[in-house]
């Protein structure tokens, strides 16, 4: 039989609950993030044909100047301008001048509208040219895919562990 004073319960103070409920919720969402944007590389490479994440540049990076998004937008449209060139790593990190990454970022969510997504299931232009919330891209881009996919808009997609994509 224990007696209440030779059992130790460890109890934290408030305010450390508090913070390790934040650094496991931090924890939890960089977790996530990262899984969203692999997946989210493999469908863009999948979309476009190029090979995003062969470059060592960060998801943020290669949407940042809009470049990419205007290319997905292009090929869902199935336009003419710009659905056939690879991008090189230059033009991925290119500085824009002016609003023209704004612009394309607004056309790609353009084109998300007209496939059916609403305003609150797409990032704001911000997100991606100040790579600011990533994991809202990368949520815009995964309704994007089913909804492709529900309009019968066909794409290949490797899901290769990390490493062997770099390989390729």
């Amino acid at each position: 039989d224990e007696r209440p004073e030779d059992t130790f319960v460890f109890q934290s103070h408030p305010e450390e609950r508090e913070t390790m409920a934040t650094e496991t919720v931090f924890e939890a969402k960089k977790v996530e993030e990262k899984y969203l944007a692999e997946r989210t590389f493999q469908w863009l490479e999948g979309l476009t044909g190029d090979k995003l994440s062969g470059y060592g540049l960060g998801l943020g990076e290669v949407l940042r100047n809009g470049k990419v998004l205007k290319k997905v937008a292009n090929i869902i449209e199935k336009s003419a301008s710009g659905s056939s060139s690879r991008l090189s790593k230059g033009e991925l990190t290119e500085e824009r001048k002016g609003f023209q990454a704004i612009l394309d970022v607004d056309y790609f969510l353009s084109c998300c509208r007209s496939l059916g997504l609403k305003d609150h299931q797409l990032f704001n232009a911000s997100d991606v040219t100040t790579c600011g919330d990533l994991l809202r891209v990368c949520r815009t881009v995964r309704s994007l895919s089913l909804s492709c996919r529900e309009k019968g808009i066909q794409v290949r997609v490797s899901f290769l562990p990390e490493r062997e994509r770099e390989r390729d």
